[in-house]
């Protein structure tokens, strides 16, 4: 609460756009805590969920627009996968891998986005 109101919203200013990380959860509002989202620009992913999808189209290709569809990182790209799987049991929540590839990167960035490697 502390947060929230030196942030400027107890006023009758503007109010977030989301729940803060956690804000559900901790007072038993929401039965799950928030998730971790990671976004991967990667040609090679990409590349390898189009494949997939063309030889197999048993799921949709797509999510949230350009995003490949997180239920196929099994399938073309088991390394990650696990590392998913990994985090999800340390953590206690959620890991959420979006990837796409370039030519989506220039219309989603933003100032502040943390980038890894360029």
């Amino acid at each position: 609460m502390a947060a929230y109101r030196q942030a400027g919203f107890a006023t009758d200013g503007p109010k977030p756009a989301a729940a803060f990380f956690d804000s559900r959860y901790k007072p038993g509002l929401s039965k799950w805590p928030s998730d971790y989202d990671f976004q991967l620009c990667s040609d090679t992913l990409a590349e390898r969920s189009e494949a997939y999808w063309r030889a197999n189209r048993a799921l949709g290709l797509y999510t949230k627009g350009d995003w490949y569809n997180p239920y196929l990182l099994d399938r073309v790209a088991p390394g990650l996968d696990r590392w998913v799987g990994r985090w999800e049991k340390t953590w206690g929540r959620w890991v959420s891998i979006a990837t796409y590839g370039r030519p989506y990167l220039g219309r989603t960035t933003r100032p502040d986005d943390w980038v890894v490697i360029q």
